[in-house]
């Protein structure tokens, strides 16, 4: 049996553990993108920029991750998804992934997101049935509908 988690509205009591999450999570990537980390831009911005939907990933009990949605009647945007190292790979991001696909299946939209060019999470998307849309000059956009 794999991890237990649950998925619960995020308090902004949480924010430190939260931006720990993320600067775990993102911090090689953003720097390998931008050529560095710049500590106080970033925890700015993630303090900055609380979106309505982000929900927290508690994993075995703890605090694990944090994912972030942005949804329209024209589709559902996964704006944010990052669990903590020690939770990587253990298919809880596919799993969540897979939930957000069926609602947005069930209400039929699609689901988009854009990821860094250097994130090896790219690879999960498309085993999910996400594709490239497009991009930019540091990220992929991607999206995935059951539409035919």
């Amino acid at each position: 049996m794999g991890p237990r988690y649950s998925i619960r509205p995020a308090q902004k009591d949480e924010l430190d553990a939260l931006y720990a999450i993320h600067r775990a999570a993102m911090e090689t990537y953003v720097s390998q993108t931008w050529g560095s980390w710049n500590d106080a831009f970033q925890r700015d911005f993630f303090g900055n920029h609380w979106p309505d939907l982000r929900l927290a990933i508690d994993v075995d009990g703890t605090l694990g991750g944090f994912l972030d949605l942005d949804e329209s009647p024209e589709r559902i945007r996964v704006e944010n998804l990052e669990l903590a190292p020690a939770h990587q790979g253990r298919g809880i991001g596919s799993a969540i992934l897979l939930s957000v696909q069926q609602r947005a299946a069930l209400h039929k939209l699609p689901v988009a997101l854009q990821v860094l060019k250097v994130n090896p999470a790219r690879r999960l998307y498309e085993r999910l049935g996400f594709h490239e849309t497009g991009e930019t000059e540091t990220h992929f956009e991607m999206a995935w509908s059951d539409a035919p």
